[in-house]
């Protein structure tokens, strides 16, 4: 006779088994899990520490955006002083080199002046001794 009559179930009483029994049908002794009933309360806590986590890194996200915003404007700003410095800085370069160019056309001419006084003298001390 079947150990298994009378069990309809998908798991039969094995401890009712003989030896040859299981040997013939090839059923193993081992018990089947039974599903944790914790494993939802593991996964919402688990659930819960993932989204506190990701508005954390979102919070900080949003602080470091804010802080480079910030960064980016007084950059800016300084990019705008360097460039109006620079403006300035070029209006005195030319300005100096239009004074440098006068004042090389003002020797170049008082030099000429004291090359015809120099020959205009030269000229009246050979008058003089002659």
């Amino acid at each position: 006779m079947n150990a298994l009559q009378g069990n309809d179930g998908s798991q039969p009483d094995l401890s009712n088994l003989d030896t040859t029994d299981l040997e013939t049908q090839n059923i193993s002794m081992r018990k089947r899990k039974v599903p944790d009933d914790n494993f939802e309360i593991q996964f919402k806590e688990f659930k819960r520490e993932i989204l506190a986590l990701i508005k954390d890194f979102g919070r900080s996200q949003a602080e470091n955006t804010s802080m480079i915003r910030k960064d980016i404007s007084l950059i800016k700003e300084q990019i705008t002083d360097i460039k109006n410095t620079t403006d300035l800085l070029m209006a005195e370069n030319n300005n100096f080199k239009a004074q440098i160019e006068d004042l090389k056309s003002s020797v170049n001419d008082t030099q000429e002046k004291v090359k015809v006084l120099e020959n205009g003298l030269h000229m009246i001390q050979s008058k003089q001794l002659s």
